[in-house]
């Protein structure tokens, strides 16, 4: 009774890593090929909130280099059409954006808002204009753009994949408002779904450098 039971658990938690699943770190590493910096499975440091799985995926990014990655490898090509929207938690010690990329057919990248500090948060990205690309690689830069961190920042990623709907709530998250690059030297650019009626920019010491209203 053990030995099937033993079996039978495994066989679920292997089960769920199938696609549009990339990996919940359950099931061992994703079945893509893993490039760029790379990622391992460790257990958990911090589950809390919106994340209590025992294992998660621990990327250890150069924070000298503003735009190292990690890279999953399709080998063929992703096929959005059912499931155009990318899906992960994360939780960092540092208010970042990660930016998702689509590569190896017509790119597409795609920023998230800032995120909160010390918590497991989701990020939501709606790749439903890169359906018929093909793209063959998927690339996220952590922290994308910054060359003021460390040499081995670490970021933890979990519960990572493709789905097929979000929220009225994720839809906004990802819409309201993206800027990049941060830090930037000539231009910074806005996208917003709503009117901006005022923007303030400060330098990475908190001096203001801009501020305009109307």
């Amino acid at each position: 009774i053990i030995f099937f039971l033993i079996i039978f658990i495994g066989y679920i938690s292997y089960s769920q890593c199938t696609p549009p699943v990339v990996t919940n770190f359950e099931c061992g590493m994703p079945t893509q090929t893993i490039l760029g910096n790379g990622i391992i499975s460790i257990s958990n440091p911090f589950e809390s909130g919106i994340n209590n799985s025992s294992n998660v995926g621990q990327y250890t990014d150069n924070g000298t280099s503003g735009w190292d990655n990690l890279i999953i490898d399709y080998n063929t090509v992703i096929d959005l059409s059912s499931n155009p929207y990318l899906s992960f938690k994360l939780y960092s010690t540092s208010s970042i954006q990660v930016m998702a990329k689509l590569e190896g057919g017509t790119a597409v990248e795609k920023w998230s808002d800032f995120s909160g500090t010390n918590s497991w948060e989701e990020f939501n990205y709606d790749f439903s204009d890169a359906v018929n690309n093909g793209n063959t690689k998927l690339v996220l830069f952590f922290n994308a753009g910054v060359e003021t961190g460390t040499t081995s920042d670490m970021y933890y990623i979990d519960d990572m994949r493709w789905t097929n709907t979000l929220s009225v709530e994720k839809i906004n998250k990802i819409s309201n408002f993206i800027s990049y690059p941060n830090p930037a030297k000539d231009f910074i650019y806005i996208k917003s779904i709503f009117e901006i009626n005022s923007y303030s920019i400060f330098n990475v010491h908190g001096k203001v450098l801009i501020s305009k209203e109307n």
